[in-house]
């Protein structure tokens, strides 16, 4: 049985094929978006801020860390001093009485 020989240009065709699925795989494995703070998470790792906290009632959220000082958090809320993994983090500030 005669063993046929590739062409250059089905060589190339072939190569040029392999290259596009193979760029089509890697592009294919890019990082989910990370999570807004307030949003429902369930690892440090899925949340902008690095911090999700679980709250009795609550659930899981994103919070901020704020290093135990109130002018690291946004306006209307205050640092907790709870630490959630020894990390402080942001949350509304209570209502006056």
């Amino acid at each position: 049985m005669p063993f046929t020989t590739l062409r250059p240009v089905d060589l190339r065709v072939g190569i040029l094929s392999l290259l596009t699925l193979l760029g089509s795989l890697v592009t294919g494995c890019k990082e989910p978006p990370r999570l807004p703070v307030g949003a429902a998470c369930s690892a440090d790792g899925e949340c902008e801020s690095e911090l999700c906290v679980m709250e009795p009632f609550v659930g899981a959220t994103c919070k901020d860390p704020c290093g135990g000082n109130d002018a690291n958090c946004p306006s209307g809320q205050l640092c907790s001093g709870r630490a959630a993994g020894n990390v402080a983090y942001c949350e509304p500030a209570p209502l006056p009485e």
